[in-house]
């Protein structure tokens, strides 16, 4: 008899999972590129399609920021001052801040997971925090209200880890308000 040799071979198949700041990445450019499409759209129709793609990025970023923290009665100042849809403003604000919000806001989250120094807590905390007041600023188009509901959400906690959950708070909630105005 014939001894048979049966070569037994392993295949190892990489996949590399997009990290949440890629996707976060992502999903800005594919709500850039639809407020694109939808203020070059004339139709009814092609506008709806628009506002619904960026509608469907959104629900995904939200994914990658949640849980958000409950701070008792956000939802009713913000919608008192906010005016604005998001994607009529992003060319105020410009694209690439939009863009800069929403991905910092997926990358500061993990940042509160990996136990950064202090320091670098601080600087993104100071960071969100100003983004959250122009942010705010540009979907109400008052600059002294949206300052003063950051300050006054935030209360400068001594805690900056504290800073950066209340700020992505704000960041979400009011995103998410404006998506309901016209």
């Amino acid at each position: 008899m014939a001894e048979e040799s049966i070569l037994n071979t392993t295949k190892t198949t990489i996949i590399q999972t997009p990290s949440p700041k890629d996707i976060g990445y992502f999903i800005a450019d594919i709500i850039s590129i639809a407020s694109v499409y939808k203020d070059l759209v004339v139709d009814d129709k092609g506008k709806e399609e628009a506002i619904r793609y960026i509608t469907a990025a959104f629900d995904k970023w939200l994914e990658l920021v949640s849980p958000i923290e409950y701070i008792p009665g956000l939802v009713e100042k913000l919608d008192k001052i906010i005016k604005h849809p998001f994607w009529d403003i992003i060319p105020e604000l410009t694209e690439d801040l939009f863009e800069r919000i929403l991905i910092e806001s997926v990358v500061f989250k993990e940042e509160l997971f990996k136990n950064n120094e202090p320091i670098i807590l601080e600087a993104l905390a100071e960071t969100i925090q100003a983004h959250a007041i122009i942010l705010l600023e540009k979907l109400s188009g008052d600059a002294k209200a949206a300052e003063e509901i950051v300050l006054e959400t935030i209360n400068t906690p001594a805690d900056p880890s504290e800073t950066i959950r209340k700020a992505i708070t704000i960041i979400a909630v009011a995103l998410t308000l404006s998506l309901n105005k016209k």
